[in-house]
């Protein structure tokens, strides 16, 4: 049992050292070489929506994986900027370097080229939910507990 405990540990223990590298990555790439979209492997990161205007394909609050890319058509998923902010959109209707964008707060609007940043590549809702547990504080706080204290409490009676 307790050898079991100690691989559980570790693999605790390397999840949460993976994850501190990666957001570690990531800020510093967003903050210190002001990237837009500040990917961690090999041109891939995320963005989460906050919209419904996309349903039944994409919910509200849905984490995407995405690829900076320079090929777009009509029907895929993309991410462009809108002042401060990302958004995700549908190409409905691609003419020559001019797409008409379905956007996830369900306004029609016009984009070119240029404007888009990124193309959705994954888009599944059970992964979407266990990578948001997964990086959630309260989750990290109960690993680090279950992974570090718990077996310690256990053994050492």
């Amino acid at each position: 049992m307790k050898i079991f405990l100690n691989i559980i540990r570790g693999i605790i223990i390397a999840y949460l050292v993976i994850f501190a590298l990666m957001e570690v990555i990531l800020f510093t790439k967003k903050k210190i070489y002001k990237e837009v979209l500040p990917t961690v492997i090999d041109g891939y990161s995320y963005i989460v929506t906050k919209g419904d205007g996309l349903k039944p394909d994409i919910e509200s609050g849905r984490l995407l994986i995405f690829e900076k890319t320079s090929s777009y058509n009509t029907g895929d998923y993309i991410i462009y900027q809108e002042g401060e902010t990302y958004l995700v959109g549908k190409i409905t209707n691609n003419e020559l370097y001019k797409y008409e964008v379905l956007n996830e707060n369900n306004k029609i609007v016009n984009l070119e080229d240029k404007d888009l940043l990124a193309k959705v590549v994954y888009n599944n809702s059970l992964f979407s939910t266990i990578i948001k547990i997964l990086i959630n504080p309260i989750t990290l706080v109960i690993l680090l507990f279950v992974g570090t204290i718990f077996p310690e409490l256990v053994y050492n009676k």
